[in-house]
C-alpha cells in the first residue's frame, strides 16, 4: 500500500527503513528485542525507499475478526507475537495499492472491490513484476 505522508495521521512521525546486509537477531519470547529491529530490511529492498509508521500494541488495536478475543488491548497486556493486530487507518491516507507479482486474480478482484466500495476513487492500482534487466521489482499499471 502507498500512503499520503502529509496526512495528519502521520503527524507524530515515521521512521525511515534502514537497509543492512546483517540480519538483526531477536529470540522469540525474549523480554526485550534489539532497538530498531522493526526498521531493518535487506539492501535488496532499498529501491522501495520504505518509511514505516510504528504504533504500540496498546494503541486501541484489535485482533482480526476471526480471532476476535478482545476489542481493546489493556495497557498492561503482554504482546502476543503470534497475533496479528489492526488499527483504524483514515481512508484518505491511502493513495495506492500495489499487488505482489504472484498475487492471484481473485485477491486482486477482492481488493479492487474493497477500494471501490470504500469510495477510494483516486487510489492507484498497480502491480509489481520482476525486472528483466535488474534484480528488482518494477511497479506497473494494472
Amino acid at each position: 500500500m502507498e500512503f499520503d505522508s502529509r496526512h495528519s495521521f502521520f503527524a507524530r512521525g515515521t521512521n525511515d527503513v534502514e537497509y543492512s546486509t546483517e540480519r538483526p537477531v531477536w529470540i522469540l519470547g525474549a523480554e526485550h528485542y534489539p532497538a530498531g529491529i522493526e526498521r531493518v530490511k535487506s539492501p535488496h529492498w532499498a529501491y522501495e525507499q520504505e518509511v514505516r509508521k510504528i504504533a504500540h500494541v496498546q494503541c486501541n488495536v484489535r485482533k482480526l475478526a476471526d480471532g476476535g478475543q478482545f476489542v481493546e488491548v489493556p495497557p498492561d497486556a503482554q504482546p502476543d507475537p503470534d497475533s496479528i493486530h489492526l488499527f483504524d487507518l483514515p481512508a484518505k491516507v491511502i493513495t495506492g495499492v500495489i499487488f505482489g507479482w504472484q498475487s492471484d486474480a481473485e485477491l486482486q478482484r477482492k481488493i479492487k472491490a474493497a477500494v471501490q466500495m470504500n469510495g477510494l476513487e483516486g487510489v492507484r492500482i498497480r502491480r509489481a513484476i520482476p525486472s528483466r534487466t535488474e534484480f528488482k521489482m518494477e511497479i506497473v499499471k494494472v
